[in-house]
Parts: structure tokens; sequence; C-alpha cells
């Protein structure tokens, strides 16, 4: 029987020819264009025939298609809906597994099955299978487009004979993980981690060339063999084993754990080693180490003289180092960390250092432009003369005696300073921290004109009247000021004032700056608040539990943020808001209020737990429920713009972004079809 040939063109003026079999179904057609179109992140291809669209599961000729026909082609939000229904069902009806355009998902829920009962989009880049899931791939065909695959901590299955896919580049496994990767087909991988548990021979494992970055947990302690030539960065968080006669890669980074205690002597570093750290029980001699490095860090046992290292920039040591450093064997440092113990000169040409109060020849430091100093003695405090940046730890003693330099612009007096400022402050200071512990009176204390940041901790209470620099623009309060503010000028710049949980006065009649930006407060009467028209982000946390009709909030807030202790019916919001946000107390019904049509994310907290249904929602692009929502979304009006919508079941993005293994940083790897830049074909 003849093929059946189809003719596809889009608005762009792409066209396209498919050739499929009399027989086909609409999902074949899907797929074979998705084959040469490519997929877009966020979006999702829709062919359409003489006005209707195609559909998946019925065949082409029973939709009126023959040979010669010509189809359009599409591209639309994709049905992020149909995805969380997906998610969220046992058995999901067909229409709801058409999640193309999704680009990431994170499942938390408790029916770990629904991941490999349903067909993954083409266009999904991560996935991350949460921490309950613990099923067998064998079988499963997961996406060719997948990049970023994570187990949760419960995942404990081989992958021998799992087909993954070629273009993953991360693959990360959780807590339990404990099995053998011998006959395991890894793809063409840039990054590998591993969990706490796992600690098999490496003896017959295939780690790909293109492997660049490789981690070990806490558990793994095996004979290192079979490492990728291409490898950059070996992390060994639990492994004690000699590497004499180990041949390592071309590393650039090394990390060997608190558990590691064997001896360098005979272990052949790689030559372009630039950074090498050593946990809490090596004390071993240096010898051998490579003239490349560049950064070296030590954990608390180490205390051995160091060899020469001509390009080492930055030195860390831990609590028990205490041997002579020379300029000689350190021609190029100019980052050291040094403990308590350390009590010897250092005749370096530093421009950071972190010491302890024992450390002598300070003054001497022409070159120091960062300093963390623990100071806790009698002795006069002298300091290099270009420093440009000090914070003290256990320092509090009287400031008359010393002479701050000239060129220092940022100063932090630690938790325990608390000693009155008689102290002539650099004019070149733009930034001053008080420390915890901080609470005298400021009459008479002249601060640096040009002081930009003034953070006062959290025992401070004194009254402020003629104190504040005019150049201020960020002024915050620690947990006990509760000073009237009433009759006080604050500076006229000032664009960002936080408040403590403790400030209890009434706004009643303060003046703010019209430059103000950004405000924090919290257990405050909001009668009589004026807030400056240009304010764009207002936090109000702590004990704050009062409905928000005395406050005129101003129409060109952007961002609107509760604490966890605000549980009031919503008013009016302002027209220009983007970002509204309740912590975790917050409980109450939407019906009836109007949301403004700028909002872009909307975000719950734990509580909350009220039906969406009946209520409407604006363009948005990012949707979060907390821990024990519990409703039904197939009766809310989702908008088209929703990118990232989040439940305690699982997280649906349509963005291409994912959070690395072990990583507090976010990804970007794209941004196609976003919100805001729709495609069509």
């Amino acid at each position: 029987m003849a093929s059946l040939e189809l003719h596809l063109a889009g608005l762009d003026g792409r066209e396209l020819q498919l050739s499929l079999a009399p027989d086909a179904r609409g999902e074949e057609l899907q797929r074979a264009a998705r084959s040469q179109l490519g997929g877009l992140p966020g979006l999702a291809l829709s062919l359409w025939f003489q006005g209707a669209r195609v559909l998946p599961r019925e065949r082409l000729g029973e939709q009126g298609l023959v040979s010669g026909s010509w189809l359009s082609f599409t591209y639309s939000p994709s049905n992020i809906l149909g995805a969380w229904k997906a998610m969220s069902s046992a058995k999901p009806r067909e229409e709801e597994l058409d999640l193309e355009g999704i680009t990431r998902i994170c499942y938390g829920g408790n029916n770990p099955q629904i991941l490999l009962q349903m067909p993954w989009p083409v266009t999904l880049l991560s996935l991350d299978f949460g921490h309950s899931f613990n099923q067998s791939l064998q079988g499963v065909q997961l996406p060719e487009t997948l990049q970023h695959l994570s187990f949760g901590h419960s995942f404990n299955h081989s992958l021998r004979g799992v087909r993954l896919p070629e273009a993953l580049a991360t693959l990360c496994f959780g807590h339990r993980y404990n099995q053998s990767l011998r006959h395991v087909r890894l793809p063409k991988l840039k990054s590998l981690t591993f969990g706490a548990l796992f600690n098999q021979a490496l003896q017959g494992t295939e780690f790909p060339e293109t492997l660049q970055r490789l981690s070990f947990g806490a558990s793994f302690n095996q004979r290192l063999e079979s490492l990728p030539g291409r490898l950059e960065h070996l992390s060994l968080e639990g492994f004690d084993q000699s590497l004499r006669g180990v041949v390592l890669p071309r590393l650039l980074s090394l990390t060997l754990g608190n558990n590691f205690r064997q001896s360098l002597q005979g272990v052949a570093l790689p030559d372009g080693l630039t950074s090498l750290s050593l946990g809490d029980e090596f004390n071993q001699s240096l010898e051998g180490l490579p003239a490349s490095l560049e950064s070296l860090t030590f954990g608390s046992s180490f205390n051995q003289s160091l060899v020469s290292l001509p390009n080492l920039r930055s030195l860390s040591f831990g609590k028990h180092f205490n041997q002579p450093l020379a300029l000689s064997t350190l021609p190029n440092l100019t980052r050291l960390n040094l403990s308590d113990a350390f009590q010897h000169p250092a005749p370096l040409r530093l421009e950071q250092l972190s010491c302890g109060p024992s450390f002598a020849g300070l003054a001497g430091f022409d070159m120091l432009q960062d300093l963390t100093l623990s100071f806790s003695g009698v002795a006069p405090l002298r300091l290099p003369k270009k420093l440009r940046s000090l914070s003290l730890h256990g320092f509090n003693q009287s400031l008359r005696d010393v002479e701050l330099p000239s060129t220092l612009r940022e100063l932090s007096l630690g938790q325990q300073f608390n000693q009155a400022l008689d102290v002539q402050f650099p004019e070149a200071l733009r930034r001053l921290s008080l420390g915890q512990s901080f609470n005298q009176p400021l009459k008479g204390v002249l601060l640096p004109a040009r002081l930009e940041s003034l953070n006062f901790g959290q025992s401070f209470d004194q009254p402020l009247h003629k104190v504040l620099p005019a150049d201020l623009r960020e002024l915050i309060f620690g947990e006990r000021f509760n000073q009237s503010l009433q009759g006080l000028q604050l500076p006229p710049g000032l664009e960002v004032l936080t408040f403590g949980r403790g400030f209890g006065h009434s706004f009643h009649q303060v003046a703010f700056p019209a430059t103000l930006r950004a405000l924090t407060c919290g257990s405050n009467q909001l009668q009589g608040l004026v807030l400056p028209e240009r304010l764009q982000s207002l936090d109000l946390v702590y004990d704050f539990n009062q409905g928000l009709e005395a406050a005129a909030l101003p129409s060109g807030l952007q961002r609107l943020s509760f604490g966890d202790s605000f549980n009031q019916p919503l008013g009016e919001l302002p027209p220009e808001l983007r970002s509204l946000s309740f912590g975790a107390a917050f409980d109450q019904p939407l019906q009836g209020v109007a949301l403004p049509a700028a909002l872009r994310s909307l975000s719950f907290g734990d509580s909350f737990n009220h039906s969406l249904e009946d209520v409407a929602l604006p363009a948005l692009e990012a949707l979060s429920f907390g821990q024990y929502f519990r409703q039904s979304l197939e009766a809310v009006a989702l908008p088209q713009t929703l990118r990232v919508l989040r439940t305690p079941q699982c997280t649906i993005d349509c963005f291409a972004i994912f959070i690395a293994c072990g990583s507090e940083h976010s990804a970007v790897l794209s941004e196609q079809g976003t919100a805001g830049n729709p495609r069509v074909g």
C-alpha cells in the first residue's frame, strides 16, 4: 500500500514533507514533525488540517487526510494544568498526558509509579524523581532530550540494561544508592554525583571520556580505577586510600575529605592541578605538590612546614597550624586564612587576610586590602595602612587609640563589640556594621558624611537624632530597636530601610524619603502610614497580622511579602504589583479579591488550603502552593502564561532551568518561548 505523503507549513515560512504509513495515527505524525522541527521549551507543537486540530489517537485517514494534503503547524503555551493532573492522578486521562513544552519535572508525591506511566515530553531537559521513588527503570524509555537526571534518597536499583539518554550531561544519585556500575552504559556525561552510601568498586566501570566532574559521598572508600582522561574536578568526601600508583587524570581541582590521612609522598598529582583541599584528619608532609597550585586548603589537624609553591594565590589553614611562612616559598600569595593558633610573623604580600589574635606583625602588610581578624586580647590594634575592608571577631576594646586606615571602605565590628564609638572614622568608609552586642549612645558620634550602609545589630536601641549621614542609602535595625521615629529626619537618599521584630512604634507622622525603594517591618500599626510613591518592595513580616485597609499602598509597588503570622482577608492591591508572597499562617479565600493584572508570581505558605475556583488569576508566570494544599486545580482557570507550578506533589517548570545536584545555584540552559516571548511555527 502506498505511503501517505503530507506537506506541513508554518507561519514563519518553513515547509517540510513527511512520508507515513497509510494507517498512521495523529501521534505518529506529531513525532515525525517534531523530529524535523525540534521542540521549544515552554511551547507545544500543534498540527492543523482544514481548521481542525489533528487528534493524536485517531488515524489520519479517519480525519480526512490523504496523500498530498497540506497541514499547518503552530506553537502554543504548554498545557501545564494537564501536566499537573498527569502527575497528581493515579489514572490520568489520555488528553492529560500531552506534556510537550514542559522542560523540568520535580516529583515530591507518594505515588512515584505515575512517573513511569506517562509519555515523556520531547522538550524535557531536567527530571528529578523525588525522595519516594524506588522503582526499576528496566524497559523505561527516558526522553532523548534529557540533560539532567536526579534520584532522591530512596532509589537503589541497578541501571544495568537501562538505556540512558545520549544527551544526558548531569546524573545525580541520592543517599541510599549503592549499586555497581559494571556493565552500565553511561552516556556522554559531564557531571556524575554519588550519595552518602555509595561504596562500590570501580573496577570494570566505564566512565565516559566526556566526564568533567565526579563526586563521591561519605561512604566511598575504594581504590581509584578507570578514571576518565578529561576529568577536571574530583571530590572524595569519605576516601582514605593511598594514592601511590594511582594514575590521576589532568585534574584542575581535587578534594580529599575529612577521613583522608594518607601520605602524599610518591603520589603523582597532576601537573596542571590548580586547587587542592585536604580534610580534618590530614597531617602529612607536602613533598611533591605540583607548582601549578593556585588554591590550597587544609583541615583542622594539619601542622607541617610548607614547601615552595610559586603560583599559590589562596591558602587556608585549620585551627592547629603554627608553622613559619616565608615570602620565598609563597611569592604570589594574596589570600591567607590563619587560625588562632598561629603565632609567627608572615612577611607576605597579601591582599586578603583572616587571622587570630596571636598573629604578629599585622601593621607590616603594606598591600593588604581585606582583613578578617579574631582579636580578643588587650594589646593595641595596629592596622595596615591600605586596608579597604576590616572585619573583627571577638573584639571588644575601646576604639580611642585605634587608627583606622584612610582607605577603609567597609568595617564590621563583630558580635562582641559594645564600646563607645569614640574614633575618627575615615571619610572613605561606605559600609559600617556594628554587631549583635552593640548598644551605645550615639550622641556626639560623627559618622562619615558619605557612609552608604549602616547595620545596627540585634541589641541596639538608642535615639538617632542628628546621627544619620545624609548620603545613607541602606539602614538596618536589629531585633531590639524600638525608638520612636517621630521628628527624626531620615536621610534624603535612603533606599532600603529594615526594622527588626521588636519595633512597635506607629509610623504616624513619619516622613519616609521619596527615594525609598524597599521597606521591611513587622508588628507596627499601619494607621497613618504614608509610604512613598516610588516604593517597589514591602515586606510585612515577624508578628504582622493586620488588615491592609488602614495603609495606602503605593500604586507602583511591585513586590509584597507577608510573614508567617499574617492571616487577614485581602483588600485592594496595588495595580502594578508583580510578586505576592504569603507566609505559613495565611489561609483566606481569594474569591472576590481583585488580583492585579500585572501580577506574575503568586506564592502561598503551608497553611493555605482554599480552592481557587472562580478566582480570576492574572497572567501569572509562577504559582506555588505550600505543604498542606489539597485542593483540585481541575476547575481553576490557570492562565496560559503560567510557566512554573509548584504543589506538594510536584514542580512543573516550562523554563529550561535546573538545580545541579549538590549546588545551591541555578543553571540556565535556555529561555526560549517564555511568557514574554511566544513562538509560532
